[in-house]
């Protein structure tokens, strides 16, 4: 798992990570940049991705913690999807997700947007 590899590197340990992938002009879209204007957001950003690496798996194997994992998941990766440029990573993740989805998710999530669609029209 990337999380167990970076409880180990010293800008995961030392709060910097982030600060260091929004300075690279390679890996990040127009106005990331902005983000090395606040460096303790960077620091805060960094240790929550570290949370959310290290505990959404576990998370997303309980059923009672499945869908507040699979929320948190799904913004982590859309994040990393606007604000990087690895678009195929967050995509082929994000097309996993709904793997963990049990049949009766599935039929909520069907109501919700059916009554969603029927109230906009």
């Amino acid at each position: 798992s990337t999380a167990l590899w970076k409880w180990h590197s010293p800008e995961w340990q030392s709060g910097t990570a982030m600060y260091y992938v929004s300075s690279l002009v390679n890996h990040q879209v127009q106005g990331a940049e902005l983000l090395l204007n606040f460096p303790q957001l960077c620091v805060f950003l960094t240790y929550l991705v570290l949370a959310v690496e290290t505990l959404l798996g576990p998370l997303l194997l309980i059923p009672q913690t499945r869908r507040y994992a699979l929320v948190v998941g799904v913004g982590l990766h859309l994040w990393i999807l606007v604000s990087m440029t690895i678009p195929m990573f967050s995509l082929v993740t994000l097309a996993m997700y709904p793997a963990f989805l049990s049949e009766a998710d599935v039929e909520s999530l069907k109501a919700r947007w059916t009554s969603w669609r029927l109230g906009r029209a």
